[in-house]
């Protein structure tokens, strides 16, 4: 089978982090994946911050709890009454990824990013997740004094955050979801 099919099947969300720090070496290789991600033109439209002071964890925590009050999903104000959920799943390091606000096809840009950064941390037997709970302190505007103490350049969104750390669980101690039958349709296809 192919190697990185393998991977990209073996690849889970990671919720539960030793408190071991990660290699400044692994970080780089998981942001050069970010920066090296497809965009529309070429675009490039991402911003990376990358986070691992615990005061700035927790600010962006509470900033989530205040921002997603005002969700009218059932299942974020479920999250919410759990009083010890964090949105970083106390990882060692988040890389917030943030949008260029006038660049076309942004967050799918930043999505094939985030990807890439999910991909190679596991390549690296790093655990990861994808968190978008990270962008609700900055919807409709909001957010602008986070923005600069993160140096988050103007103009830019932040969107989610990659977690990363160690995992507490391999992988083979995770139950992978099932995935959907169904799923495709060959209207035509001239490659047999």
């Amino acid at each position: 089978m192919n190697e990185l099919l393998d991977l990209i099947k073996k690849r889970r969300s990671t919720r539960k982090f030793t408190e071991e720090p990660i290699s400044r070496a692994d970080l780089e290789v998981i942001l050069e994946a970010g920066r090296w991600a497809p965009s529309g033109h070429n675009q490039q439209s991402w911003f990376f911050t990358v986070i691992s002071d615990k005061a700035m964890f927790a600010e962006l925590n509470q900033r989530f709890r205040e921002a997603a009050q005002h969700s009218s999903e059932a299942f974020v104000h479920k999250i919410l009454a759990k009083q010890d959920f964090d949105i970083f799943y106390h990882a060692p390091v988040a890389v917030l990824v943030s949008a260029r606000e006038d660049a076309i096809l942004t967050e799918a840009n930043c999505a094939a990013a985030t990807q890439n950064m999910l991909l190679v941390a596991e390549s690296l037997g790093l655990g990861s997740c994808w968190v978008g709970f990270a962008g609700f302190p900055f919807i409709n505007g909001q957010g602008q004094d986070l923005c600069e103490k993160l140096a988050v350049p103007e103009g830019f969104r932040p969107l989610y955050a990659v977690v990363l750390g160690h995992k507490q669980l391999q992988n083979k101690e995770v139950r992978g979801p099932k995935r959907k039958e169904n799923w495709v349709h060959y209207h035509s296809f001239f490659g047999e």
